[in-house]
């Protein structure tokens, strides 16, 4: 699941890349807020079932962890 890429790249702070990767995730959802399983890459068709938990589990754990490494950042920059 690429939330999953998201939440792993923050955790080993590559924040742009999680949070580039996270903004574009959040654009393939339904218009109610909805992840599918899959999404055709090309044309952002939404396939397959729509497992909630799962999927907004991942999307609210990727966040929390793009945040915390964000403000993680901001701490250092201010100290050095």
């Amino acid at each position: 699941m690429c939330l999953l890429l998201a939440d792993a790249l923050a955790n080993v702070g590559e924040l742009e890349e999680a949070e580039r990767r996270f903004e574009r995730l959040l654009s393939f959802s339904s218009p109610l807020g909805l992840f599918s399983e899959e999404v055709d890459p090309r044309t952002g068709v939404l396939l397959g079932n729509y497992p909630q938990a799962f999927s907004h589990l991942a999307l609210v754990a990727a966040a929390v962890n793009i945040e915390r490494e964000r403000n993680h950042a901001l701490g250092q920059r201010a100290r050095g």
